[in-house]
């Protein structure tokens, strides 16, 4: 048992440095993707299907609450937690549509399996013109069908949930860290 822990830590680790690194350049561009709505007065909706709802709450109390240093709430709404998406209109799809404007930026975070959940979002996101940023597995090629030019697919190339949710964890704080970085000039 403690070898299957140790080789399970391992290959956790190694999937997340690996895609982390892989993936820094499209971090980077969440990030200022989040900054540029947000100086131009507009708000970060971020959203989670499944296990990821969890990490769309966390990223925006990172936003809202301070990250990195003491310093003004940053406008970021969650849409919606787990089990609340369905199909029709969604009160998350009810609340981007009511909310939502030209400049604002939508954050997802896809888990495996769950895609389909999301995929109303992207379309009142779309309808809104607001930009996407899509964090989730590669398999999710139901929504990525659905993002724009100005839209960013962070995929993750991995087939295990805890890969993924370690992996979109990583992702997260690092986008709310850049965030950080560029409005107030923090440290990373």
């Amino acid at each position: 048992m403690d070898e299957a822990l140790l080789n399970f830590l391992r290959d956790l680790m190694e999937t997340r440095d690996t895609l982390t690194e892989r993936l820094a350049p499209q971090i980077a561009m969440a990030a200022q993707l989040a900054c540029s709505s947000l100086t131009r007065d507009g708000k970060v909706f971020v959203a989670g299907a499944g296990e990821s709802s969890f990490l769309a709450s966390l990223f925006e109390r990172q936003l809202v609450e301070g990250y990195l240093i003491e310093r003004p709430g940053l406008p970021c709404i969650a849409l919606a937690e787990e089990g609340q998406f369905s199909t029709g209109n969604s009160s998350a799809t009810l609340q981007l549509k009511a909310l939502a404007k030209p400049d604002d930026c939508l954050i997802l975070f896809s888990s495996l399996g769950q895609e389909a959940a999301l995929e109303e979002l992207v379309n009142a996101a779309a309808d809104r013109g607001l930009s996407k940023i899509l964090i989730g597995a590669s398999s999710s090629s139901q929504l990525q069908q659905k993002l724009q030019n100005n839209d960013l697919d962070i995929s993750i190339d991995v087939t295990h949930k805890a890969h993924l949710l370690d992996s979109q964890l990583s992702i997260a704080l690092a986008i709310a860290g850049l965030i950080d970085f560029q409005l107030f000039g923090s440290d990373l």
